[in-house]
């Protein structure tokens, strides 16, 4: 089986559908697995990290898509990207169906079965396949290096926040006394 994991074509959009780490385990377990050149740039993997790993890096996602059996995207595929897919292919995605029937009906009239990670059940045993948690988890553990980098006036409300809460406390403290 031959899994495809293309750039991703959304805006901002950084995180990659594979890392290297995982890409070795389904290669051990005789997968085929491709990634498109500079797919995981944008998520601080480079090329040369999914080579190491065993993927096949490959220029452009025609290349890639055409003899793709799965497919593993983090966003929904652009109308162009739909056209990539081979009928009888697997889609692996946060598609959005409820806001982008569009892009579900185009997959099912391309013969593309297609799974929506968010409409996975948040119950216990379905946690390990949970994308939403992990998303979220994510997040939390990169929130000290996305502070930063915001701009100097959301760090400066926040620094001002933060010091009219602790007169207030110190206030009610003294206060009481």
């Amino acid at each position: 089986m031959k899994v495809a994991i293309p750039k991703e074509s959304a805006a901002d959009e950084r995180r990659v559908a594979l890392v290297p780490d995982t890409a070795a385990k389904l290669i051990a377990a005789s997968l085929e697995v491709s990634v498109e050149s500079g797919a995981g740039a944008g998520a601080y993997f480079p090329d040369e990290v999914y080579e190491r790993a065993g993927v096949k890096v490959v220029k452009g996602a025609p290349a890639l898509l055409k003899d793709a059996d799965a497919v593993l995207k983090v966003q929904a595929p652009a109308p162009n990207e739909i056209g990539l897919l081979k009928s009888g292919a697997v889609l692996i995605s946060f598609l959005q169906p409820s806001t982008q029937a569009d892009i579900v009906r185009a997959l099912a009239k391309r013969g593309v079965t297609a799974f929506s990670l968010e409409l996975v059940p948040r119950i216990s045993r379905a946690q390990s396949m949970d994308a939403l948690s992990s998303q979220a988890r994510s997040r939390r553990r990169s929130s000290p290096w996305v502070g930063p980098s915001s701009s100097w006036r959301s760090r400066a409300s926040r620094a001002k926040a933060a010091m009219r809460a602790s007169s207030q406390r110190n206030f009610c403290a003294s206060s009481e006394s």
